[in-house]
């Protein structure tokens, strides 16, 4: 059953320097073009399941780079090829700088009623340091204006670790996310990734990653501010007000079926995992040709899919209900990785209260050492190309 669709928009304003998302700057002649390919994707794949989404997430990229009527195909196509349930949660990330009135006001028009908004920093110094392509002052506007055009469910995105940060810059930019009231922030330790121009500045001396022992200690206050300021703790890197957990991203958490459209896309229906051809020009090319846009394919089974969704699943602080997993059609934890599961508890990373196995708080920090215990042991062949 599947009631969740991701949309895949890779076009920006400019390229961030620690990005290497599928995403690029520029590209405007093909913007039209993409579109058109995407609503025959969307089209040719799903299936009247008798089921209407329940989600919608159409991120990127900067999916507020496309006029109204774009983004109003769009979600007219999901609607009329899946159907769409009344208290659908349809989000669109934003760039701040790309967020004014009549922008927002036609989303709200055309059924949007959720914003994640990529502010990264309230800080212009560490923008820069990031290539973001906007300024402080444009993601407090951003936000007023969301609240003016009637937007009551708001995300912000904060990135901390940047080089050049210190504890006080991070505890500041916290403190000022929560002064701007969203319901839902996704904090996230900045991951530099090879190739970037931000990697290469580091490996050639022109900046300095804070060290671990700072951004272990800035996840602790980070977590303490949102939470003093009302917000629940409920993934390893998000935090919501009661009420506002993003419930898109619930989904992949819990490894659950989802169609994914647009470049570079991955969706998981049927037990198979697909990615879509990741370059925007061959994506269009392989729809106007009336090819199958996928590019890779992938069957879970057994241990890997169990290893996997628990993998997933540990990210959540409400954890793993065991027992549905086994409803679900999985092998059962507690008899494929006994060992595992009692060591880790016995290290003191995990619980399993009943059938629910849950990361303790020590245990998130350490997330990676926790999924390990299971991949390590997962059977490599039971994940099949197709």
């Amino acid at each position: 059953m599947v009631t969740s669709a991701y949309v895949h928009i890779p076009f920006c304003l400019s390229k961030c320097r620690y990005c290497d998302f599928n995403s690029h700057a520029g590209l405007v002649d093909i913007h039209s073009g993409y579109i058109a390919s995407l609503l025959k994707d969307i089209e040719s794949s799903t299936q009247r399941l008798g089921q209407p989404l329940r989600t919608i997430y159409i991120g990127g990229g900067t999916p507020t780079l496309l006029p109204p009527q774009h983004l109003r195909a769009i979600i007219h196509a999901l609607t009329e090829s899946c159907g769409m349930a009344s208290e659908c949660e349809v989000t669109v990330e934003a760039n701040p700088r790309t967020i004014d009135s009549g922008t927002l006001a036609n989303m709200r028009l055309v059924g949007v009623n959720r914003l994640s908004i990529g502010v990264q920093s309230m800080d212009n110094t560490a923008l820069r340091v990031l290539g973001r392509a906007h300024e402080a002052e444009d993601a407090a506007a951003a936000l007023q204006l969301a609240r003016e055009r009637g937007f009551h469910n708001v995300s912000v995105d904060l990135i901390y670790g940047i080089p050049g940060q210190s504890l006080r810059d991070i505890y500041d930019d916290v403190e000022h996310v929560i002064l701007l009231g969203p319901e839902h922030v996704s904090a996230y330790e900045l991951t530099v990734e090879e190739g970037t121009p931000l990697a290469v500045d580091i490996a050639e001396g022109r900046l300095r990653m804070p060290d671990t022992e700072m951004v272990s200690t800035a996840y602790d206050l980070v977590g303490e501010a949102l939470s003093r300021a009302g917000y629940e703790h409920y993934e390893v890197s998000s935090y919501a007000k009661p009420g506002f957990r993003s419930r898109h991203n619930q989904v992949y958490w819990r490894n659950e079926p989802h169609y994914g459209f647009g470049a570079g896309a991955w969706g998981y229906v049927d037990g198979v995992r697909t990615r879509r051809i990741p370059d925007p020009r061959g994506y269009i090319e392989a729809l106007e040709a009336g090819l199958d846009p996928v590019e890779s394919t992938e069957e879970l089974r057994g241990r890997a899919l169990l290893a996997e969704t628990l993998m997933l699943g540990l990210r959540m602080l409400d954890g793993v209900d065991l027992d549905s997993l086994v409803a679900r059609g999985m092998p059962d934890a507690r008899r494929e990785f006994p060992q595992q599961i009692d060591k880790l508890i016995q290290d003191g990373l995990v619980d399993l209260a009943g059938s629910v196995l849950k990361p303790s708080y020590r245990g998130l920090r350490v997330l990676n050492d926790v999924v390990l215990e299971f991949f390590s042991t997962s059977e490599k062949d039971t994940s099949t190309p197709m």
